[in-house]
């Protein structure tokens, strides 16, 4: 509630409310994995290794995509940034880069602790390391990071989601009062606060990891389908004006495209049932679509 009123109040709020969230949970990431790479190298038995599998590895990059999810969210707010054509295009590298570093710096410090066996048997490894190398204060420092960084991912998902909800209303495609935007604030008022109360709903009906997998699933479909409409689009509008230059093409898209639809059919194979219901929650909102876009025609 907290974090929906500050984003209703205005983007620069938002903004920089994530800028603050984002800093301090950076800072502890950074201290515990300094901690760990400065403690000596611990060492375990040798794990028996298996066969590598295209199927096991992709069932794997659920979660690891998950730890990625957000990367695009800038683009959301893309009306609201200033002279996007300039920075839309670095905030997105930029941010990558910045996550793909951490990320390794993580299992890094993570191997450096502990041995892979226990790792696979922790549910918990960055606090089983941060007790290891910082003691009790590691435990708690651990414990307010995990906080921080949830109210971050919270506080993004309220500057995003909404803008998405408020680009439909405005083209026709969602109710009219999603598109208001608010005389004082200049913010998708509506859109945020009846986004945040779905939210609270999703969140009361299902676990953490249940609605992670639907959401990591379908959003692939996305994705892969987003890129695809790039070499669909320059095809069809060459003469569309392109403010941003996409290195490699046409062949970035298609690759992209073709490891996303590689991991959407690899999980619905593996998570045939979960996978299925994300289907079908997609599907549902098909015949929603189609009345919205006749009443625009």
């Amino acid at each position: 509630e907290v974090l929906t009123w500050v984003n209703y109040r205005g983007l620069r709020e938002g903004a920089q409310t994530q800028n603050a969230l984002t800093g301090l949970k950076l800072a502890g990431l950074l201290v515990l994995v300094g901690a760990a790479l400065m403690t000596p190298a611990q060492s375990g038995p040798a794990v028996s290794g298996s066969p590598f599998s295209m199927h096991a590895f992709g069932v794997a990059m659920v979660a690891c995509l998950w730890a990625y999810e957000g990367w695009n969210s800038v683009s959301f707010v893309a009306g609201e940034v200033r002279r996007p054509e300039r920075n839309l295009a670095p905030s997105l590298a930029v941010g990558m880069a910045v996550v793909v570093t951490l990320y390794m710096l993580a299992n890094v410090a993570y191997l450096r602790v502990l041995p892979v066996a226990a790792i696979a048997h922790s549910e918990r490894v960055a606090g089983v390391v941060a007790d290891r190398t910082l003691g009790r204060v590691g435990g708690t420092l651990f414990a307010v990071t995990i906080l921080i960084s949830i109210a971050g991912s919270i506080n993004g998902s309220i500057l995003a989601v909404p803008r998405g909800y408020f680009a439909q209303a405005r083209d026709g495609l969602f109710f009219r009062s999603f598109g208001l935007v608010h005389a004082k604030h200049g913010t998708p008022g509506v859109a945020i606060a009846l986004s945040s109360a779905w939210s609270a709903v999703l969140a009361l009906t299902g676990t953490y990891e249940v609605l992670y997998s639907y959401v990591v699933f379908t959003a692939w479909i996305f994705y892969g389908l987003t890129a695809l409409a790039v070499v669909v689009l320059r095809n069809k509008m060459p003469g569309l004006k392109r403010p941003y230059r996409m290195h490699g093409y046409p062949w970035t898209p298609l690759l992209f495209a073709a490891v996303s639809f590689w991991f959407v059919g690899n999980t619905l194979a593996s998570e045939p049932r979960s996978s299925l219901i994300g289907l079908g929650i997609l599907g549902a909102g098909v015949p929603v679509y189609v009345f919205w876009r006749r009443r625009t025609v």
